[in-house]
């Protein structure tokens, strides 16, 4: 029978497609490996773990190897709440302050494949067990703004399309390309100044209003759905954080200012109009109330609060979960 126990593991820094250094993290069991790297997001809620300890990559690496190494060397990979409860004991902080949430996220993922390759089965089926066989619909990443276009496109962050019935994920994600490059050519008329440019996620960033992105990816996507025989719904991250200055949400490139509750109303209108399916953090961070009653009055629709929650389980908690 194959050996899922830790027998070493190793840490190293690495990059990542924006040139953020992270967290790679390699797993050895008995009869197995895994490797993982922590993701690193441009834009971090302040409510999250701390992503590197007070020292950056070094002490991130220093703290791996002090901590980490000696404790989690002989426990069973298999036993994935036996990994992260180590984890969380060695480091002994609310926000992983000692160890960092780059070198947590590496080593739990590493040690999820290291387990899943031992036992020679695919990853979802380790982590899903034995009856797993779907996985979620993606999500298109394709007109972008805010932070992650450095201001240059719309207010709003990300402007994303969803297959809502595909047959396969091979299909969801071929759509989701083909709305992609759909899209240019109904930019190039709403901005005939757009030299093809996008940012850090590979999203066009021309310089429209974020009704005018809506209306290219609601064309896009119709075009495309109708061609593949697929319902494509839309999306939006509006990473309302970014934008709040405290007592108002400032959309520097559309000239507006919009109080908590003229946001809550903006929002239910882009939902209205567009049909959107997905709304991510249409409220700055703190905002449970504007959460609460928008995703009352949207049942229907998925209404996540990434800023909101975060990685943190209190915040869960205060949010009713």
């Amino acid at each position: 029978m194959a050996d899922t126990t830790i027998e070493d593991l190793i840490a190293r820094r690495v990059y990542t497609g924006r040139g953020d250094a992270t967290i790679e993290v390699e797993v050895y069991t008995a009869d197995g490996f895994g490797k993982a790297a922590a993701p690193a997001g441009a834009s971090k809620g302040k409510h999250e773990v701390v992503f590197l300890p007070e020292g950056g990559i070094e002490a991130a690496l220093s703290a791996f190897e002090r901590l980490v190494v000696p404790e989690l060397t002989g426990i069973d990979a298999a036993e994935q709440y036996a990994v992260d409860g180590k984890l969380e004991e060695v480091d002994g902080t609310e926000q992983f302050e000692r160890i960092g949430g780059a070198v947590a996220v590496a080593t739990s993922m590493a040690a999820a494949r290291a387990a899943a390759n031992t036992l020679g089965i695919p990853l979802f089926r380790h982590l899903g067990g034995a009856l797993a066989r779907s996985l979620p619909l993606p999500l298109g990443n394709t007109i972008g703004g805010g932070k992650h276009s450095r201001g240059l496109g719309p207010d709003l962050q990300e402007f994303l399309v969803i297959p809502l019935n595909p047959p396969d994920i091979a299909t969801a994600v071929a759509a989701n390309l083909e709305v992609h490059k759909r899209a240019l050519k109904y930019i190039v008329k709403a901005d005939p100044g757009f030299t093809g440019g996008k940012n850090d996620e590979g999203a066009w960033t021309p310089r429209i209003s974020a009704e005018a992105a809506l209306k290219i990816l609601k064309d896009a996507a119709a075009e495309v759905g109708k061609e593949m025989g697929l319902e494509i719904g839309l999306g939006v991250d509006a990473a309302s954080s970014s934008l709040w200055n405290g007592s108002k949400y400032v959309y520097q490139n559309e000239g507006k200012e919009r109080t908590p509750r003229e946001q809550l109303e903006y929002m239910a209108r882009l939902l209205d109009e567009f049909g959107l399916v997905y709304l991510e953090d249409p409220f700055q961070e703190d905002d449970f109330n504007s959460f609460a009653e928008l995703a009352d009055r949207y049942r229907d629709r998925l209404i996540v609060g990434d800023d909101l929650y975060v990685t943190n389980a209190k915040r869960i908690e205060e949010g009713g979960g």
